[in-house]
């Protein structure tokens, strides 16, 4: 029984190699619904997560206006990261108070120059042959290269109260010209676009995307990214080929898409996306087995689990965590893991 036992478990282990030889490490990621802290950087290093998205905040950088720039919320972060070979993945959200009406707007037309100036230092900072890299030669260089700006802009919840992708458009502008004259190389990626957005006056991702190929922003983004929750990694991987199928349609096949977030609830209120912990852990073999396998047919970068551990409240999004709230591994840590080759404790 004993022999029987160590040879599935090896067989797990194999199929579960192969798994992970589909695609490279950097190709799992994680979010973390803060700043990842040390002990969390810690645990995912030994996990060997692959990237780690973090938003960078503006108004964290420079409070005031025309004051310098302050890299020490960041710094810390990026260098615990790099110790553990984890590559950072920026999302740039937030506008200083200064320049908005409310930090999930973006900044007013008359502050564009200077959100455009707030990139470019950061790229200088942490882009290739950036000053963070010159202060630390001791670090295995991890730069930002593909750099998403901002977060599910089709719903009010992180843009205004009736979302346009004309008013988008301005964001991928700046990046572009703030970003692109430091790194050349640097990818600007969509914000990840919710599928179907349940808050009022929300624009399907189908919809909103058509919007922003008219609106003529295509040379202004190397990227796309969605937020396929849904009931099953069946539904999630329909979204993704929805989206491919209006890239398409605007001459866009080749343009690659991430996934910046992904997940299933394993407590807390229950919704359609809330399952037991034993469903969570089936549902995200499922979808990294499927993105992993078909990535260079579907041309996809990346998938990011959100979120890495789990937080107070009770609705769904908050219970999506690889971890218990306790810092317990759930079954799905287990299961991420071994896709990585990592250890789960």
């Amino acid at each position: 029984m004993r022999k029987l036992a160590t040879a599935i478990t090896l067989a797990l282990c194999l199929a579960f190699a192969s798994n992970a030889a589909a695609a490279p490490r950097s190709f799992y990621g994680v979010v973390s619904s803060g700043d990842p802290s040390a002990a969390d950087l810690i645990r995912m290093g030994k996990g060997k997560v692959g990237q780690v998205r973090v938003n960078i905040h503006w108004p964290a950088v420079q409070q005031l206006e025309n004051w310098p720039y302050d890299w020490s919320r960041y710094d810390p972060i990026v260098r615990q990261a790099a110790e553990r070979r984890i590559k950072v993945f920026p999302t740039i959200y937030g506008s200083a108070a200064w320049a908005a009406d409310t930090g999930k707007h973006p900044p007013k037309p008359e502050y564009r120059d200077e959100f455009q100036a707030f990139l470019r230092a950061t790229a200088e900072r942490y882009g290739p042959g950036g000053d963070f890299w010159a202060e630390n030669p001791q670090l295995p260089k991890l730069p930002f290269t593909d750099w998403q700006m901002w977060n599910e802009v089709n719903s009010p919840t992180f843009w205004y109260s009736k979302p346009r992708a004309k008013q988008y458009k301005p964001l991928l502008v700046a990046a572009t010209r703030g970003i692109k004259p430091v790194n050349p190389g640097a990818k600007i990626v969509v914000a990840g676009l919710f599928r179907t957005p349940r808050v009022k006056n929300s624009i399907p991702m189908k919809k909103y995307l058509k919007q922003l190929y008219k609106t003529g922003a295509k040379p202004f983004f190397d990227a796309v990214a969605v937020h396929p929750f849904a009931r099953n990694p069946a539904k999630a991987m329909e979204t993704v080929d929805e989206a491919r199928r209006v890239m398409r349609r605007h001459k866009d096949g080749k343009t690659p898409i991430w996934i910046t977030e992904l997940g299933w609830a394993s407590s807390g209120i229950r919704t359609p996306v809330t399952v037991s912990p034993k469903k969570q852990a089936r549902y995200l073999r499922q979808s990294y087995r499927k993105a992993a396998r078909s990535r260079k047919r579907r041309k996809i970068r990346g998938v990011f689990w959100y979120t890495f551990q789990d937080s107070a409240p009770k609705f769904w999004i908050y219970r999506t965590g690889l971890l218990t709230r306790s810092g317990k591994a759930k079954p799905s840590w287990k299961s991420f893991v071994r896709f990585t080759g990592g250890r789960p404790n």
